[in-house]
């Protein structure tokens, strides 16, 4: 996808209209004559286009007319696979850089603030605005956080070449994870801790029957269907495909978020490189298993998530739908 900067018309206020899913956000339609709050309102919907666990889009934002609060929504969380909200937390991580990745791309100059109040543990950042620096927009960036998608072709698949594995990796770095690339051996490695740790898999696959949607083309959530998801199926049949796993320095809070950003940061480049990403979290969803994985691999790192690429295929899966955007506000919505 050819990177370019370009001037769009401006778009008067009275024009200005959230579409009912960010699915359907355009990349030239910045609102560039509203108000401050209708523009970040603009600028929300690339946010929620976020990769997450059973697309559970857990998070909430509140939003003044210079200032985003990121919010952990965990009653969407997953008390089965994700137990310790990690997964969770990594998600809020990918939807905070789909933000300042937006954001970057409009010519807003901004500052994080990651975990800015320690008695609201739920407050997972807050993102000041300080200006809009220039006024073309980067809409490659933008496209490329539409179109991301985590479902890498499994049959009868290409490698990703090594530039372009290369350029993926070199952003997660820049973003605080790393990227380590998985041997098969390895992999055999990992599944053998996934049949040792199979004590919950019953209640892992009642949790994820219930966020799969298959006949339900209304839903905004979950699952649209598809085959059930193991660790073994993820690395199974994998053709000419490759696996990686990506890791952090520690293994709470503060690393989940930047894991997080990293992942997404990460899945954008792919996106532009026209590479595949799917992810797997099983059996990483057990901190024992974390911490003995990384040991055994020599990791230097706690893993985090299960990472398998390939060249995009020519007819990418239909998208995962999203909530609107007025479901992830903290009401009363855009008040200071």
């Amino acid at each position: 996808m050819p990177a370019h900067s370009i001037e769009y018309p401006h778009m008067p206020f009275s024009q200005f209209r959230i579409q009912e899913s960010p699915r359907d956000v355009r990349p030239d339609g910045f609102p560039v004559d509203a108000p401050r709050q209708d523009q970040l309102k603009y600028v929300l919907q690339y946010a929620a286009l976020a990769p997450s666990t059973h697309n559970s889009q857990p998070w909430l934002f509140r939003v003044t007319d210079a200032s985003f609060f990121l919010i952990a929504d965990r009653s969407r969380g997953l008390p089965a696979i994700d137990p310790e909200d990690r997964c969770l937390t990594m998600s809020c991580g990918a939807a905070l850089r789909n933000l300042t990745l937006a954001l970057e791309a409009l010519g807003f100059s901004f500052r994080v603030s990651r975990f800015p109040d320690l008695s609201e543990p739920d407050l997972l950042a807050r993102i000041d605005i300080e200006s809009r620096k220039r006024t073309d927009v980067d809409t490659s960036v933008l496209e490329c956080i539409l179109a991301r998608q985590t479902s890498a072709p499994q049959h009868l698949v290409l490698p990703p070449s090594a530039g372009a594995l290369s350029r993926i990796q070199s952003e997660v770095a820049d973003r605080g994870a790393t990227l380590v690339m998985l041997r098969r051996e390895d992999l055999d490695l990992v599944l053998q801790f996934d049949e040792n740790n199979r004590d919950d898999a019953l209640v892992l696959a009642r949790e994820e029957a219930m966020w799969r949607h298959p006949n339900r083309i209304r839903s905004r959530d979950g699952i649209p269907g598809g085959v059930k998801q193991t660790a073994t199926s993820f690395c199974g049949n994998s053709g000419g495909a490759v696996f990686g796993v990506l890791t952090t320095s520690g293994d709470r809070m503060l690393s989940w978020l930047q894991g997080g950003v990293a992942l997404e940061s990460g899945l954008v480049v792919a996106t532009r490189e026209n590479v595949g990403v799917s992810l797997c979290s099983m059996p990483l969803h057990r901190a024992h298993v974390r911490k003995d994985v990384g040991e055994a691999l020599g990791l230097g790192g706690t893993p985090q998530v299960l990472v398998r690429l390939a060249q995009a295929r020519d007819y990418p899966a239909p998208p995962t739908p999203r909530r609107p955007i007025v479901d992830v506000m903290v009401h009363p919505g855009f008040t200071g």
